[in-house]
Parts: structure tokens; C-alpha cells; sequence
């Protein structure tokens, strides 16, 4: 199950990599690159994704997830189901001007999703691949308001710690990101990812819960005091920046 957590990210991957064909113009958005930095120094692994297009392609990361559920009853993986948070606005590549391109609304909309969500589950039992144990299994992607469900596999590289390498093709489509599919030189909708990680064996009780209040508790704005004293107090003991376009189809 944990290995399916792994397909999990890659395929939130994937959808990511089909941004990074983007081409053109539009709103960039700021990216706390340290806070990326240090995320990255405590994800579980690295999830890569491949995209393609008529005249070449691009190869990138996502520098923060991690896993927000891992339940294999009695260690079966076929029983399993683990699901996956990533951080959008950590996607990493070259050049800089791609990685905010992505980021806008032609692509991800990180000011308005700033996350996306893996859930993986139904692993089935596969074809070994060079002596090691392989699974399929579902891997259901919610991303920018809308739900796909595409087919993963992952393969387990060690038992001890629980090691595998996920790979998993998103199709871009059904999360409404066609920019530049429709001309020569076109982004390709397919988008291959791969991860390879260490699978907890279990995630801390409450602490994707334990994030959000924080997250709440930092964004919260302080209430307006307006200086007037009651009216019968009483005592009470104290006990869109644009940026300019990153070259068409030179990416």
C-alpha cells in the first residue's frame, strides 16, 4: 500500500508535467523558494514527471508532498489505501519563466489551487519486472476543482525500508489544461511521471489537521478593535504581475 502512495504522487506528477509544455504568456506567482527548499529536505522521496511535445520536451519535480494517509490492513497491500498531498506551488524546472507559466491559470491556477490530491487503492497483484514484486492499481487524482482516475504500477525495490518506484501517465485533459495542444510544435496531452520513495509506516494521527489549523491560525487577521468602552462595563477579575512571454515553443 505504501508503494502506492508512491504512484500516488507520481501521478499528481503528471499533471504537472503536461504544464511544462506550456507556451506564451501568463500571470506569474510568487514561490517561497526557501520554504520549498525545506520541504524538500524532509519529502519521502522524488517525483519526476516527463512531459513531451512535436519538438522536444521537459523533465521536472515537485519539491514538497508527503503522505496524509497510509492504512495497509495487516501489511496486504491489496487491501490498501494511501493517499498523497503536493504541494503545486513547489513544481521545479527550467527555465524560471516556464515554472511560473505552469503555475498560472493556463496551467496549474496555484494562486487558486494551491494543492493536489492522490488517492491510490485497488492494487492488484502484476507481472514481476527483473525479479521484483509489481502492482497495478487505481490512482484517483483531484486537481484544480475536477477527478480523474488513471492506471499506475508500481514496483517494490526493498522490503526494508519499504522502497518503490511508481510510474503513471495523466492525461490533462479532464483538468481543462489544453493550452498550446492545437497547433504545430503542440504540447502532448499524455504526461508521464515517476516516483521513487521510502513509504512511512503509518502517517502521525491528526497531523495533516494539525497543519490546516496552523496554516488557519497564521493567515487569520486580528479583529478591528474600536477603541469605544462598553456602555455599561463591567469589572471582571483577571484570575495578476504579468510576466513576459518565455519564448513560444523555445522551451
Amino acid at each position: 500500500m505504501k508503494s502506492l502512495s508512491y504512484l500516488f504522487a507520481g501521478v499528481l506528477i503528471s499533471v504537472s508535467s503536461t504544464l511544462a509544455f506550456a507556451h506564451g504568456t501568463g500571470t506569474a506567482h510568487t514561490h517561497d523558494d526557501a520554504k520549498a527548499a525545506a520541504s524538500a529536505a524532509t519529502a519521502p522521496g522524488k517525483i519526476t514527471w516527463h512531459g513531451t511535445k512535436d519538438n522536444g520536451g521537459h523533465v521536472g519535480t515537485f519539491k514538497s508532498w508527503k503522505f496524509t494517509k497510509v492504512d495497509i490492513p495487516d501489511g496486504d497491500l491489496t487491501k490498501g489505501t494511501v493517499e498523497l498531498e503536493i504541494d503545486l506551488a513547489s513544481l521545479d524546472t527550467t527555465p524560471g519563466k516556464l515554472v511560473e507559466h505552469l503555475k498560472s491559470s493556463d496551467f496549474f491556477d496555484v494562486a487558486k489551487y494551491g494543492t493536489a490530491k492522490v488517492t491510490i487503492s485497488n492494487a492488484k497483484p502484476a507481472a514481476d519486472k527483473d525479479g521484483k514484486k509489481s502492482y497495478d492499481a487505481d490512482a484517483k487524482v483531484d486537481m484544480r476543482g475536477a477527478t480523474s482516475t488513471v492506471k499506475a504500477n508500481f514496483v517494490v525495490e526493498s522490503e526494508k525500508p519499504l522502497t518503490v518506484k511508481g510510474t503513471a501517465v495523466l492525461d490533462r485533459a479532464p483538468y481543462k489544461m489544453e493550452y498550446d495542444t492545437k497547433k504545430p510544435g503542440a504540447v502532448h496531452m499524455p504526461v508521464e511521471i515517476t516516483i521513487e520513495a521510502a513509504i512511512p509506516e503509518k502517517v502521525k494521527a491528526g497531523a495533516a489537521k494539525d497543519e490546516e489549523k496552523k496554516k488557519e491560525k497564521k493567515e487569520a487577521k486580528p479583529q478591528a478593535s474600536s477603541g469605544a468602552p462598553p456602555a455599561a462595563a463591567t469589572p471582571v477579575s483577571n484570575g495578476k504581475t504579468s510576466y513576459d512571454s518565455h519564448g513560444g515553443h523555445s522551451h
